[in-house]
This record gives structure tokens, sequence and C-alpha cells, in this order.
């Protein structure tokens, strides 16, 4: 979907507004102010950008280059200040715009520093240097906004889920889950946000949307950590397929919804019929079309079954 997109530079910067303009192929519609205005009266030049430029705009992207900060000066800064400004106003005729800021190359090393190790929740955040030395204000509490109530600043969850349903989801019916060397939930909470919100998002029975059928693939070279052999059960006299899927191979989000507990009463391991989410190799998966697209159609399936009713959504 295209969107009205106004950009936000310095003139030293223009080569990077007209790379965007010319080079990216964006599906935008550009708004940009590409010729000074010819004037000298600053309410007149703001009014005309926002008129002309910014009313039907839906974004705003801001060039974040070596003269972008509040240190340079109001004075200097008075354009960017204002485009922002505008951009950030939510008025009776036209509504806020989205803000996305672009650090230029020059600008990487200053803004884009160590890790480092937060004593109140244990974990580690990485240091990201929005403040008046390398951005106008406008931008910097808006990236920082103060009192959130966290050790650390991170994206309005709300909304990532729900963009995640709406853009992405919302007409799906099954989410592949790809099974690698990276996928497991020992990685940390931090690391594994957005796959885990990914799948919260598929799992997910909402008025505007259903559930979808959620299908994992283990690729090859997880093929000895999951399926591991089997085992001689001693209350029904045979074997049982052992297949790790557990915190150290998967997110919860799939593992929770692979081996639903409680197993049913009377059983001593879980069937097909016990689990929601659907189980192949990437070498059973790829092997044909119609192949594929059977493994597909069982999680699929799995949506209007009785286990859809014992679904986690956020696993603990």
């Amino acid at each position: 979907m295209a969107h009205r997109v106004f950009i936000s530079f310095k003139t030293e910067d223009k080569s990077y507004k007209n790379y965007i303009q010319n080079n990216l192929g964006v599906d935008m519609i550009d708004k940009s102010l590409n010729e000074a205005i010819d004037s000298d009266d600053e309410d007149y030049i703001m009014r005309k950008i926002r008129e002309d430029y910014l009313s039907d705009s839906t974004v705003t992207i801001f060039l974040i280059g070596a003269h972008s900060s509040e240190n340079e000066g109001q004075e200097e800064q008075k354009f960017i200040k204002r485009e922002l400004q505008a951009s950030l106003y939510n008025g009776k005729s036209n509504s806020r715009n989205g803000i996305l800021g672009i650090v230029l190359p020059q600008m990487y090393d200053s803004i884009y520093k160590n890790a480092y190790s937060c004593s109140e929740c244990g974990n580690t955040h990485n240091y990201v240097g929005i403040n008046d030395s390398t951005v106008i204000k406008e931008f910097s509490v808006n990236f920082y906004i103060p009192e959130n109530g966290k050790c650390s600043w991170a994206e309005d969850e709300d909304y990532i889920m729900r963009k995640i349903r709406e853009d992405y989801l919302s007409d799906s019916t099954v989410t592949i889950f790809l099974i690698g060397a990276h996928s497991s939930e020992t990685e940390g909470e931090e690391e594994q946000k957005y796959i885990k919100r990914e799948l919260q998002a598929s799992l997910y029975n909402g008025k505007s949307n259903s559930r979808n059928g959620i299908l994992g693939i283990v690729l090859p070279h997880m093929y000895d950590k999951i399926y591991t052999g089997n085992s001689y059960c001693s209350k029904c006299g045979g074997n049982h397929t052992l297949v790790s899927i557990n915190d150290s191979s998967v997110i919860k989000e799939f593992s929770c919804n692979y081996y639903v507990k409680p197993l049913p009463e009377g059983k001593c391991a879980w069937h097909d019929e016990d689990r929601y989410c659907v189980l192949v190799k990437w070498d059973d998966f790829k092997n044909n079309a119609e192949s594929a697209e059977s493994y597909i159609d069982l999680a699929f399936d799995k949506r209007k079954q009785p286990i859809a009713e014992k679904v986690k959504v956020y696993p603990k």
C-alpha cells in the first residue's frame, strides 16, 4: 500500500533525499519539498509546507545526519523542527504522521553504541544514542518517551500485534514456523520477541480474524536434535517416537501447542488429535507440491477440530 511521504532533511543531506526519491523504487507517493519556498516570511513558509506538502501526507521520513542535532541551535534547525512539529500535530483538518528516522552512514557510530547489562531486569539492552547531540528534540522525546515505567524502551506491543494481525495475518489461514538452530525459547525473550509475537498473533482467535493453523517445519540441521529415536513404553507395551519439542528447540508458543497438556486420560503418549501444531521435516515437505499442500491442509484443518479449544496464545 502506497503512503504519502514527506521527507524532512538538512541541505547537507540532500543527496540521500534524492536517492530515496529516484533509486529505491519504494511504493510511495512523494510529497517532499524539492525546491526552497521563495519567501523570507517564516510563518508563510511553514504554512505552505503544512498546506501543500504535509496536509495529505501520512508518513514523515526524517534523515538523521551530521547536522540534525538539537545542539546546532534553534535558529539553525527551525525548519526541520517545524516540519516535525507539523508532522506530529493532530488537528481537525489533518491527523498526525507516522515518523520514520533514517540514520545516515556518517552517524552510525554516534548513534548505535554497545549493548549494556541491565541491573533491573538482568537482560542486555542495546544503547541507541538518540539525544540532543544527534537529533532535534521533536524526534528524541518521541523516540524515548519519558516515564514509561520500564527499565528500557520497547516497541508498542499492542500496536505491533495489531499490525501483524491486520496487515499480514487477517486473511491468512496457516502460519508456517521454520524451526532452525535459533528458534528456541532458551535464546531469551528479547531475542525471540518477533517470532513469539508472530505465533501469538497466529494463535489468537479474535472478532475480526480467526486463529491460524500452525505448521512447524524442522530444518535439516535440527533433525538429530528433535528426532531422537524410539522409547519402549511400559504402560502400553509399544514403542513411541521421541520428538524433542521443548524450550531448547522451539519457543513456548509452539511447544505448548504441540504437546497440549494435560495428556488426555488413559493415554500414555500424544497422538495427532492431541496436538494443535503440525510438525514435518523439511525434506518431506519439499518433496513435491502435492506433499507440501497436504501438510498445509493438515494445519488448516486443525482450526476446526476440538483441540483448537485448548490452544494457549500466551503460554508460561
